[in-house]
Parts: structure tokens; sequence; C-alpha cells
């Protein structure tokens, strides 16, 4: 039975949840519908990514998913009349963030 196998299949494909857009996403969806829910989910996700790559003829690009966290901070923040800069405009590095300031 090839449609008893494809929960399994498609829970596999997903090999390592947390190093992908997709596998955080297939984690929060498997938090909140649980691990059939979240299967069907992933099913239907890939389905319309595969369908739209095909209607475009274009690879797939991970970075268009989004970040949800992200994009419900910029609203906070934007509401509170701050704009968050891009990670890695204005990053810190270690050794400065780790070297207390004198002028105290």
């Amino acid at each position: 039975m090839a449609n008893a196998r494809l929960p399994e299949a498609l829970g596999g494909a997903i090999v390592e949840p947390r190093a992908s857009p997709l596998g955080d996403w297939f984690c929060r969806m498997r938090a909140k519908l649980g691990p059939a829910g979240a299967v069907t989910a992933a099913a239907h996700k890939l389905a319309r990514i595969l369908s739209r790559m095909i209607k475009t003829r274009t690879a797939f690009d991970p970075s268009k998913l989004g970040n949800p966290a992200l994009t419900r901070l910029r609203k906070q923040s934007a509401v509170l009349g701050f704009s968050l800069p891009p990670a890695n405009a204005g990053a810190v590095s270690s050794e400065e963030e780790m070297t207390p300031s004198r002028g105290l």
C-alpha cells in the first residue's frame, strides 16, 4: 500500500527539521496540528511548491518561505516607531561585544 507509506516518506523527507525554513515550518505545524496533520500540511505545501516550480520553470528558493517571527517583530517595531535593520547591517563582532565600556 503506497498510501500507508506516504506519511513516513514525507516525514523522512525533512531529515533535519531545524536545518531549513521548511523544516522550521514543519516543526511549528507538528506542534500545532500533531504529527498526522503536519504531514498532511507538508504534503500540500510541497505540492504547491512543486506546482509553482513547474509553472514558472524556476528553481526552489527557500528564502521566499519567510520567517513569521521576524515578520511579527518588524510589525511590532513599526507600531512602536522603530525599524529593524537587516541582520548583517551594523553587526557587532563578538570581540566588540565582550569588551566593556571604559567611559563610566
